[in-house]
């Protein structure tokens, strides 16, 4: 306990601008384990990922894996810190192309402009491909992230009511055990992305898309139209699940043309038209799905 004091004595310090006392080793260690905290409030891991900054960069690994579980304001912090260089911004560029960081950052005039200071390898092909046919921030996600995340605060929720809940709508593409459907990503453990990711997850699913899943649509040899997850099986086998949970099996051959869209394979809206309870329960119930974390990556001390 007199440890976890002094934590909070030196965070509440450097996030407030008054580091110049400590050891910058320490300090750098402690805000990034700040910054690795989804316990703690957005608004001072925002803080803490500013404050290094007049520190020293962390390292580029670091901040994309805090940035692959992060909302998008604090993905927006982390990335200007990251096309500081021009090291920083091939990761960032990187990071995006792998889905671990929402292409939407490149809509940001000031990200922009830094990698195109950075000089950066072909940045304009690699821009363009990642921006064309990019949705539009939806206007109605945004206050409904809002509205959902202040009810949550004084719902009474419940992780059990939300198991169910799971098992009705998600366990039929995702898993939270050994034992569960691997359509869509592994989510065990996946309460260790915080409050505020999750809530973008859940009711913005095309704002951070793996590209293991992103929606296919299939034009077969027969000329029926189809759209889901497409997924590999043996040999020439191949295997479309739709949005509704369909699975389609189909031969390599009867597919005349697969076009991947930018967009997640998850259903638009699926959280968002649960009711407001049932929404909460759900919450409830990812958040406390906590796998073992990693130990914490310290900061560079050099």
């Amino acid at each position: 306990m007199m440890y976890l004091g002094k934590l909070v004595l030196l965070l509440s310090l450097c996030v407030s601008g008054y580091c110049q006392g400590a050891p910058p080793v320490e300090a750098r260690q402690e805000l990034v384990r700040l910054l690795q905290s989804t316990e703690e409030p957005l608004s001072r891991r925002i803080a803490a990922a500013e404050k290094l900054t007049t520190i020293r960069l962390p390292g580029e690994a670091i901040l994309v894996k805090v940035m692959e579980e992060s909302s998008q304001n604090l993905q927006r912090v982390l990335a200007l810190q990251l096309v500081q260089s021009p090291q920083g911004a091939e990761v960032l560029l990187k990071s995006i192309e792998q889905g671990k960081a929402s292409p939407r950052l490149l809509e940001q005039a000031s990200i922009r402009d830094a990698l195109q200071a950075a000089r950066v390898a072909g940045l304009k092909q690699r821009r363009e491909k990642l921006t064309e046919n990019l949705l539009a921030a939806d206007e109605e996600v945004a206050p409904l992230i809002r509205q959902r995340g202040q009810g949550f605060l004084s719902a009474n929720s419940s992780p059990s009511r939300g198991k169910l809940l799971f098992q009705k709508h998600c366990a039929g593409c995702h898993r939270v055990t050994s034992d569960g459907a691997r359509v869509g990503p592994d989510l065990k453990g996946v309460g260790r992305r915080g409050f505020d990711r999750l809530l973008e997850d859940l009711l913005d699913p095309h704002r951070n898309v793996d590209p293991n899943f992103r929606r296919t649509t299939v034009v077969t040899t027969g000329g029926e139209i189809l759209s889901g997850l497409l997924i590999q099986g043996k040999g020439s086998a191949r295997l479309l699940i739709d949005q509704q949970g369909k699975e389609v099996k189909l031969d390599k051959t009867e597919i005349d043309e697969a076009i991947v869209s930018p967009l997640s394979a998850m259903p638009t809206g699926l959280a968002g038209h649960l009711k407001p309870a049932e929404f909460y329960d759900l919450m409830a119930y990812l958040l406390s799905l906590r796998a073992r974390a990693s130990p914490p990556q310290k900061a560079l001390e050099k």
